[in-house]
């Protein structure tokens, strides 16, 4: 497979990992699901499972470096979302009120961002 290389096959595991989180929330807890919710879920989980044995079998190709940074990028930006959450929304008085919709667009807009191109980022800037 020439279009799946490690890094599309890392970004493909994690989408597959919420879409198989968010699919057994909605068979669970839902008041009423659709049919084809459990297809989906089994069809997640299959894909979830090859993508596991193609990076174990090309993990070789994956710079452990730029991962573990990538890695730690995702853990700052939730330690920076619990602190905010935890004591600057409720010092400022705008936890659970609409005020505070707009600092949620932008933290979620610089997890997409991060998602999507830190690793080219830091790929660029690791092989300098």
């Amino acid at each position: 497979m020439k279009f799946l290389n490690g890094y599309i096959a890392l970004i493909l595991l994690f989408l597959f990992s919420v879409i198989i989180g968010a699919s057994i929330w909605e068979i669970f807890y839902a008041e009423f699901t659709d049919g084809f919710m459990p297809f989906i879920t089994v069809f997640s989980a299959a894909v979830w499972v090859f993508l596991i044995f193609y990076l174990f079998k090309n993990f070789k190709t994956l710079d452990s470096k730029v991962l573990l940074k990538w890695g730690v990028g995702f853990g700052f930006l939730f330690f920076f979302n619990v602190l905010v959450e935890q004591i600057a929304l409720p010092f400022l008085d705008l936890d659970d009120t609409p005020k505070n919709d707009i600092y949620f667009q932008i933290w979620w807009i610089c997890v997409l961002f991060w998602f999507l191109f830190g690793w080219v980022i830091l790929k660029k800037t690791s092989s300098k």
